[in-house]
């Protein structure tokens, strides 16, 4: 910012410094003439005095006032010009700017241009440098080749194929020029210019001289390979891995790698293929000269032993890893070899030691059946327990070691179902031997459950793979195995054995009505096993699920009409006892009563009678028992049933007897306690209700009866003259000049 201009400082403070400016005398003076206690005005001369001085003071300030606006004017065109000289300025240096920017772009783009330009000469040099190594390495091995192809022997080789401390170099080089060789030989033989003989100097000449080598610096390193291991010297052994991985490759190892061949060496060596140990029973040695007996199904010891050996096989695989990793080249490689082997010699023969069935009575119990399963499931789980840690011990994820446990245990699971099936079979059939004609219980059907809920969850824990929804298919059963005569001893099949062995075993109303609530207890397990078990296991398989499910509602239909006809004949067994020992008991003075009989405070059809009282109990015991044993839709059915066979007995008992007017009133207190007992409703209670109504025919006078008939009751002929015949002055009664059997004939029953 520039100083201010001293032109208007200086007129400024002349200005101030000017006498007329000071009014301090002019103001003493006027105010020493005034008096303010007397209260009168300044003079006149004093005023006019203050008057001219301020009018002096405003003519100067307007003259000063004038000079600062020259000044004002002079330096504002003096700033608009130094304005305009500094936006020139400043236009120069932004077009210097541009053209420096522009500068050091050109240099840029020159530079990239030029680091562009020697990263290709750069690239160049490098490949000019391979080139020159590459060819100078065939100049090398074309000199090896002329070598061995004129070369009469061995001997006569340079230093490098004689010199152990470069074995691995003379091995690559042998491989190289060996590989070469074969390919212009086989093309010289498809072009038919190979001649059969193998002068020196010629190309035949070197490829059996470099075959010759070849063979004989393996059986070299072979047998240096086998020195170093014989002492454990770890070093010496990975050299001569070191050395065979650099002729790996050669046409003829049938081991497609020459450290391979040194990887069976070592592991033909190894304890855990060579020294005897004790067998899977401790009782001699592991081999198939001398198998161990196995114990019972039931033994746990051939388990224990299969999981000692399997510790024992880990902790070898572990130490050869650490072995492995310093000797070869192809430390996992090895590791498979070793564990492939582990699997095929000890393992095979060890789950086929632990699973024998010597020993095992023929046909074998369900008890050792089952033995025998459970050790499968658990001698699988432990082969792929052993894979699985063998796996970890490897490193990275292979599909080996899995295909080494399903291999080792393929023999026993091939016939699993078989075996499975033949276990819940001869369990089935133990059962009923040892219980046979027992009524329906809940226990012995949770028992059949849990057997084929183990049966599946070891299908599951075996890993059959794509086979386990056919196993869960074959366990579960079918609507088709229902309907077949003779089929698997599926789920299905023996739930509908064992719940109608038990319907049918069930003898009277009291076990029937027992049976029918233990059949829908055992349906509902039935139902909750198949959607805990046998659905999700049947998820992969949609057509094996719809087929389970069809199988499941093909046996609850089949149960149902059972358990309807058990009920049926049990509760028709039941009305018809009920019906007899109603006749048999039901006095004819019941009906027909005496003044004698008459209980004194009480009047006619004030109490049921004995036999109705005797049968209404046993009626109230069955609704309690349904009550207890059916629920819903099933308890209401067997009232309703109980009602309607109900009316069906009582008809069939009132037409066994004769009523007086007060035994006509006694019969029907009977029948509203028979209403009672029954808890009859709808359709039973109406038709009770109109019995009730028949009994008026009983009760009235002969006179009444013809009016009543025909206007109140509304019963057909037939039915009327049915009830009125009951009457016991049938025979002497009558009405309007006529016997009741002329008032009602019987040829009116059409």
């Amino acid at each position: 910012m520039s100083a201010p201009d001293p032109t208007l400082s200086n007129l400024t403070l002349k200005s101030l410094k000017d006498p007329s400016f000071d009014t301090d005398e002019i103001f003493q003076t006027a105010l020493g003439q005034w008096n303010g206690e007397t209260g009168r005005p300044l003079p006149v001369e004093a005023l006019q005095s203050i008057h001219s001085h301020l009018a002096g003071v405003q003519r100067r300030l307007g003259e000063i006032q004038k000079a600062a606006n020259t000044v004002c004017e002079r330096l504002e065109q003096d700033t608009s010009e130094r304005q305009g000289l500094l936006l020139a300025s400043l236009q120069t240096v932004e077009r210097g700017h541009s053209e420096a920017q522009g500068l050091f772009r050109d240099v840029e783009a020159k530079t990239a241009t030029l680091t562009q330009a020697a990263t290709r000469h750069g690239n160049r040099l490098k490949t000019a440098l391979l080139e020159k190594q590459r060819a100078s390495a065939a100049i090398r091995q074309l000199n090896h080749l002329l070598t061995f192809a004129h070369a009469p022997s061995l001997s006569a080789l340079p230093a490098l194929f004689h010199d152990d401390a470069r074995a691995g170099e003379a091995a690559a080089t042998a491989t190289a020029l060996l590989a070469v060789s074969r390919e212009v030989v086989e093309a010289m033989r498809s072009s038919h210019t190979l001649k059969q003989s193998a002068p020196l100097g010629s190309i035949n000449a070197a490829l059996v001289r470099l075959e010759e080598y070849c063979n004989a610096l393996d059986n070299r390193v072979v047998s240096r390979f086998d020195a170093a291991l014989a002492r454990s010297d770890f070093p010496a052994m990975a050299a001569c891995a070191r050395i065979m991985a650099a002729g790996a490759g050669k046409k003829g190892d049938p081991s497609g790698s020459g450290e391979r061949l040194l990887i069976q060496r070592y592991i033909s060596t190894r304890p855990i293929f060579t020294e005897p140990e004790q067998g899977l029973m401790g009782r001699g040695p592991l081999d198939a000269g001398n198998p161990p007996p196995p114990g019972s199904p039931g033994d746990a010891s051939p388990l224990r032993s299969l999981r000692l050996l399997y510790k024992t096989l880990l902790q070898n695989i572990m130490n050869e890893a650490v072995v492995a990793e310093q000797v070869f080249t192809q430390p996992t490689a090895a590791l498979a070899a070793l564990v492939t082997r582990v699997f095929e010699q000890r393992v095979q023969f060890a789950v086929d030691q632990a699973l024998s069935w010597r020993g095992v009575p023929d046909p074998p119990s369900a008890s050792d059946l089952r033995a025998h399963l459970r050790q499968l499931a658990e001698a699988v789980a432990m082969t792929r327990g052993l894979a699985s840690d063998a796996q970890e011990v490897m490193g990275g994820e292979s599909a080996l070691m899995n295909e080494l446990a399903d291999a080792a245990t393929a023999q026993h699971l091939a016939n699993y179902v078989e075996e499975e099936l033949e276990w819940l079979e001869t369990r089935f059939r133990e059962e009923e031997e040892r219980a046979p004609g027992n009524p329906l219980s809940l226990p012995s059907f949770m028992e059949l459950l849990a057997a084929h809920t183990e049966a599946l969850e070891r299908a599951t824990t075996l890993g059959l793979g794509a086979g386990l929804t056919a196993t869960v298919r074959t366990l579960h059963g079918t609507a088709a195995d229902l309907a077949a005569p003779e089929g698997p001893p599926c789920l299905l099949r023996q739930a509908r054995a064992l719940l109608a062995a038990g319907l049918a075993a069930s003898a009277g109303m009291c076990e029937v009505l027992g049976a029918l609530g233990t059949l829908g207890a055992a349906l509902e397990l039935l139902l909750a096993h198949h959607g805990a078990r046998v659905a999700p296991a049947l998820l992969p398989a949609p057509a094996d699920a719809r087929t389970a499910a069809a199988g499941l509602e093909a046996l609850r239909a089949e149960l149902d009409a059972e358990a309807l006809a058990a009920l049926d004949a049990a509760l028709a067994a039941e009305l018809a006892g009920l019906e007899a020992r109603l006749a048999e008991c039901q006095l004819p003075a019941d009906f027909r009563p005496s003044d004698a009989d008459a209980v004194p405070g009480e009047g006619p059809g004030e109490r049921p009678t004995p036999a109705c009282a005797q049968a209404c109990a046993t009626l109230e015991e069955l609704m309690l028992l349904a009550e207890q044993c059916l629920h819903g839709p099933n308890r209401e059915s067997m009232q309703a049933e109980v009602g309607l066979r109900l009316v069906d007995a009582l008809r069939r008992h009132m037409a066994r007897q004769r009523f007086c007017p007060l035994g006509a009133l006694c019969w029907r207190r009977d029948l509203q306690e028979y209403r009672r007992a029954a808890r009859a409703d709808g359709p039973a209670a109406r038709q009770l209700a109109e019995m009730e109504a028949e009994a008026g025919l009983l009760v009235v006078a002969p006179e009444a009866l013809p009016g009543l008939v025909g206007s109140t009751l509304g019963l057909t002929a037939q039915r009327a003259r049915q009830v009125i015949a009951l009457r016991a002055d049938w025979g002497e009664a009558g009405a309007r000049g006529k016997r009741l059997a002329a008032l009602f004939p019987d040829d009116q029953r059409r």
